[in-house]
């Protein structure tokens, strides 16, 4: 059994229009679905809003497939924000129910996000019913959605929301480089269980950003290091978290092979070249080629 998403076409209308009135119908059905329902202006009739959506360049519209047979979509549009940059609001994902959780809503999400990407949104919003949160964005906003930004850049990486959800944390990277190794360790827990990251983790309360960065570094491999200038962050989304991670440049003043401490499992230098071979945290190969001390053929691996 095959899960993928694929851009609507015309001929997928008779389809759309019935899995559309049936969202409408489940709807009352979910907490805070009754107030939704009434707001819904299509409620009445929504195979306008496919049709329409079908046409319309600012209105992205994705069917779910299992073995080619089309059981749900994702309907998003596309606007900006006060500065003029572009933004993706999800409206709308639906999958038949007995065709769901076996990744078709992921599937249909994740082609939505990709296509917001592509035509330069800087930010997404969605908002899911509460009903839904307990679920987990993968039903409605998937698990992580990484965005990234530098220095300076004064737009929004990533908006998600619920309708309710946690604070922000803020957390730190160390980035350390030499002789085109970088040093990375293994995640213990999650986020991210199992995959190489930078080292790093949350910033205590009444402690600086650049302390923070000296203490998961030791931590988490056994190593000293002077920190330096911030050289970009990136923000993480989750059902239960939001993370807003800064990186920051770390030179390391032992020789000393890395020790894994901490929640990390493994440390070690790894050739940059070929990180390729190993598994890493979502949005780390697209950070490293965005700041210039990875090669481009990495952007693959997100």
């Amino acid at each position: 059994m095959e899960e993928s998403a694929r851009r609507a076409s015309s001929g997928d209308l008779d389809v759309l229009i019935g899995l559309a009135a049936a969202a409408r119908r489940e709807l009352p059905e979910r907490k805070g679905g009754d107030v939704a329902a009434r707001l819904d202006p299509q409620r009445n009739d929504p195979g306008a809003r496919i049709a329409t959506a079908l046409d319309d360049e600012a209105t992205v519209l994705f069917v779910g497939t299992i073995d080619g047979t089309v059981v749900g979509y994702g309907l998003m549009t596309l606007g900006t924000v006060s500065d003029g940059s572009a933004q993706a609001n999800v409206e709308e994902i639906f999958v038949d129910p007995g065709a769901r959780s076996v990744g078709v809503g992921e599937a249909i999400l994740e082609a939505l996000l990709m296509e917001a990407s592509g035509r330069g949104a800087v930010a997404i919003q969605s908002v899911a019913l509460p009903g839904d949160h307990a679920m987990g964005l993968e039903e409605v906003l998937r698990g992580t959605v990484p965005w990234h930004g530098r220095p300076g850049d004064p737009r929004p990486s990533v908006v998600g929301r619920a309708v309710s959800g946690g604070r922000p944390e803020l957390c730190v990277g160390a980035i350390a480089i030499e002789d085109d190794q970088i040093l990375l360790v293994r995640r213990g827990t999650d986020p991210g269980k199992g995959l190489w990251s930078l080292p790093g983790g949350r910033v205590e309360a009444g402690e600086a950003m650049v302390s923070a960065v000296v203490r998961e570094l030791r931590e988490e491999t056994g190593l000293s290091g002077v920190c330096g200038p911030i050289l970009g962050w990136v923000e993480h989304l989750t059902v239960d978290h939001h993370f807003v991670i800064a990186d920051f440049q770390v030179t390391i003043l032992d020789g000393g092979s890395p020790v894994p401490g901490s929640d990390a499992v493994d440390a070690a230098w790894l050739d940059v070249s070929d990180l390729d071979v190993v598994q890493l945290v979502d949005g780390l190969a697209t950070f490293l080629v965005e700041q210039g001390l990875a090669p481009a053929r990495l952007l693959s691996l997100d």
